[in-house]
């Protein structure tokens, strides 16, 4: 067991050559004080090894949060890149629908201008020589559209080739619709030359243009 007083090996306090002539009691109180003193030493050296660990740990922890705000700010920027390259996507993609709106009516119009002179919602702008650009430009998209609407079911019949007129009708029985007998007062004969009832071949060209059996275009 090492001394109390100096702490080597080979003696005690009673054969410490460090308290070499003093008293019993000196002695006692001096290895006290050197204990005392170790364990106040002690307790700093702890104390300093704590505080090292504490920093060391409030270190990481600031590198952590550090990194965290880092990868947040990134996050961050990313979405509002994200964000700009969506609204630029969105706006190319309405750039090429109102070009192709704008092209469409273009085209509508020219169409309308070389048909329809006398049109008679179309009356007053045909009336002074206005390309359909220029028309376009004077009355806006909108009212474009509304005339679109107006008037460009009437272009597309104006385009159709109807089936050619022959001079006698087929010979019939029976209607090809219902498949009942024909009659001499609910008879209805195409250019083509097929026989139908009145009745049914109307209820048909409410949503067709064409002869049931050849499909030849009849209005």
């Amino acid at each position: 067991m090492p001394c109390g007083y100096c702490q080597e090996e080979g003696h005690n306090r009673s054969t410490c050559p460090q308290l070499t002539g003093m008293s019993v009691g000196e002695r006692r109180t001096a290895t006290r004080n050197a204990q005392h003193q170790r364990n106040h030493e002690q307790a700093i050296q702890r104390e300093a090894h704590r505080r090292r660990q504490h920093m060391l740990l409030s270190e990481q922890y600031r590198q952590r949060e550090q990194e965290r705000r880092e990868r947040s700010r990134i996050s961050r920027e990313q979405e509002v890149q994200e964000s700009i390259e969506r609204e630029e996507q969105q706006r190319r993609a309405e750039q090429a629908r109102r070009r192709e709106r704008v092209n469409w009516c273009l085209s509508t119009f020219s169409r309308l201008v070389s048909h329809y002179h006398d049109t008679s919602n179309l009356d007053e702008l045909f009336t002074d020589g206005r390309t359909a650009e220029e028309m376009m430009n004077l009355i806006g998209h909108r009212a474009t559209n509304e005339i679109m609407l107006m008037s460009y079911h009437k272009i597309k019949a104006s385009e159709k080739e109807l089936v050619a007129m022959i001079p006698e009708p087929k010979e019939a029985i029976e209607c090809p619709i219902c498949m009942e007998d024909l009659t001499q007062t609910d008879l209805f004969v195409t250019r083509c030359g097929h026989s139908y009832h009145g009745g049914c071949l109307m209820k048909h060209l409410t949503r067709y243009d064409n002869c049931p059996c050849c499909r030849g275009v009849i209005v």
